[in-house]
């Protein structure tokens, strides 16, 4: 396996799974290095709902968390939370492209 790194430090092992470590596995729940809190303007996945968002606070134990294209926020479970890799935003950012178009923006 490969060593990667995303950045902001934090190592990341790369094998036959891809860089994503293999979603839905616990190595798909990797933490930050910041002693486990992801930054405020973060793109993170919420494993839970299956939903990308923008960390925007962190508050009485949960995580805020805000759709890319905006919208309502939501909480999480921070230990359900991990950095998106790049699949996880290019998912997130066609979803959103689809929503527009079916709303005909």
């Amino acid at each position: 396996m490969d060593r990667i790194t995303d950045g902001s430090g934090a190592e990341h092992r790369q094998g036959a799974e891809g860089a994503d470590g293999g979603r839905g596995t616990d190595a798909g729940e990797r933490r930050p290095a910041s002693g486990g809190r992801l930054p405020v303007g973060t793109l993170a996945v919420d494993t839970a709902r299956d939903r990308v968002g923008v960390v925007m606070d962190h508050v009485g134990g949960r995580v805020n968390l805000r759709p890319l294209g905006g919208g309502r926020e939501w909480d999480a479970d921070p230990g359900r939370v991990r950095p998106a890799d790049r699949a996880d935003e290019l998912r997130a950012r066609v979803r959103e492209a689809n929503a527009e178009s079916r709303r005909g923006r």
